[in-house]
């Protein structure tokens, strides 16, 4: 199947409603978000832990590397501006004065220090007994909050030697690296279609693809879905 086909085909499939709780066996994925960056010596343990939950079956866990570290010597490979807006963003929902690293956030709705270990399986076992909720469909539904569509690119892996700022030295491993990130379209409830073409996205893409549908009003993840657009 060749990729233009594939995603045309999700394009169809990329409308979310919210639904009653799935069986067991079905569970929506949990998203996580890891804000970091490889200028942070804090961020180190929580990107081991991150390594961890992105070999989860249950999770799309997804590592967003911020440029704010930028200035200490050591320039994130990986980072972008976009990525840090969407964590102040993240920030203004949480009512945080500011932000910081490493941070998780769980299906847009909670937030945790990304080394926190205890606090971050406390809030993915929250997520997995709340259960069901979202299935995704290709109808209208009523009721349904405002919301974006955002489009994700990223990594299974990179491997990076630090040789200036607060991890010189070290060779880090990251997971899930986000390459890119668009907002693709918007969703009020009506039946929607969208057609996304590898040529249509500026930037670098990935390996690896999802679809997130992100409530506008309060940040919210309502929908999502992973992709392998190389086959």
């Amino acid at each position: 199947m060749s990729r233009r086909l594939f995603l045309a085909m999700w394009a169809v499939w990329a409308v979310f409603t919210w639904a009653a709780p799935a069986p067991a066996g079905d569970r929506p994925l949990t998203v996580v978000e890891l804000f970091t960056s490889q200028g942070c010596s804090a961020c180190p343990p929580a990107d081991r832990l991150f390594g961890e939950l992105a070999a989860r079956d249950d999770v799309l866990a997804l590592s967003f590397h911020v440029d704010y570290w930028d200035y200490t010597g050591w320039r994130d490979t990986f980072a972008k501006p976009e990525f840090g807006k969407r964590q102040r963003r993240y920030a203004k929902h949480f009512h945080r004065n500011s932000v910081y690293t490493p941070q998780i956030v769980v299906n847009g709705t909670s937030e945790a220090t990304g080394s926190d270990r205890a606090a971050v399986m406390t809030l993915l076992g929250k997520a997995s007994a709340e259960g069901g909720g979202l299935r995704i469909i290709a109808n209208a539904a009523d009721g349904t909050p405002a919301a974006d569509l955002w489009l994700v690119t990223f990594d299974r892996e990179h491997a990076v030697d630090i040789r200036k700022g607060e991890n010189k030295g070290r060779s880090m491993r990251y997971s899930n690296v986000v390459r890119g990130l668009w907002k693709v379209g918007s969703w009020s409830g009506g039946a929607t279609e969208l057609t996304v073409r590898p040529a249509d996205l500026p930037g670098e893409g990935g390996e690896f693809w999802a679809v997130i549908l992100q409530s506008r009003s309060d940040g919210r993840i309502l929908g999502v879905a992973r992709l392998d657009p190389r086959h």
